[in-house]
C-alpha cells in the first residue's frame, strides 16, 4: 500500500536532547536544604557560607546538599527535585531563567514553587560579603526561610 506519508522509521530519531544534570553534589544527599552556588573561589568563601547556614542552624556544608555548579553550566531544577527530597533551595549566583524557569524574581525574594519548593536566589558570595546591605537583605531572607 502507497501512502504518502513517510514511515514510522522517518521519525525514528532524536530531534533535541536535553542534557541532563551533569554535576556532582556533596554533603547529605538526604538533606532538605540544597545551596547551589559557582566553584569556591577559596576558602575565605567557603568559611564565609558555613558562617551564613550556621547563622540559621545549620551546622556545617556537609548538613546540606552542596552543588558547585560553574555559571554557564545549564540546570533543570525540575529533573534535580526528582532525585533529591529539596524543601529550601539557597541559589547563588543564578537567575531564575538560568535555573530553567520562564519567569525571572529579584535577587533575596522568597519565592515558592509549588507549595513544597522554597527558592532564594541571591548574588555571588562575593559581592555579598563586600556589601553591607546586601548581608542583611540575605540575613532577612535566610530568617523567612528557616523560621
Amino acid at each position: 500500500m502507497d501512502t504518502d506519508f513517510p514511515s514510522k522509521d522517518f521519525y525514528n530519531f532524536s530531534f533535541y536532547r536535553l542534557a541532563e544534570n551533569q554535576f556532582a553534589s556533596q554533603g547529605n544527599q538526604q538533606a532538605q536544604t540544597v545551596v547551589i552556588l559557582p566553584p569556591f573561589a577559596d576558602e575565605a568563601e567557603r568559611d564565609f557560607l558555613t558562617k551564613i547556614l550556621q547563622a540559621v542552624n545549620i551546622p556545617s556544608l556537609e548538613t546540606v546538599l552542596l552543588v558547585e555548579l560553574p555559571l554557564h553550566t545549564p540546570f533543570s531544577w525540575a529533573a534535580f527535585a526528582s532525585q533529591h527530597q529539596v524543601k529550601n533551595w539557597l541559589v547563588f549566583a543564578r537567575t531564575g531563567i538560568s535555573m530553567g524557569w520562564q519567569f525571572d524574581i529579584p535577587f533575596y525574594t522568597l519565592q515558592f514553587i509549588a507549595p513544597q519548593h522554597q527558592f532564594l536566589l541571591c548574588e555571588s558570595l562575593a559581592i555579598i560579603k563586600a556589601d553591607t546591605n546586601k548581608k542583611r537583605k540575605l540575613w532577612e531572607s535566610l530568617k523567612q526561610m528557616f523560621n
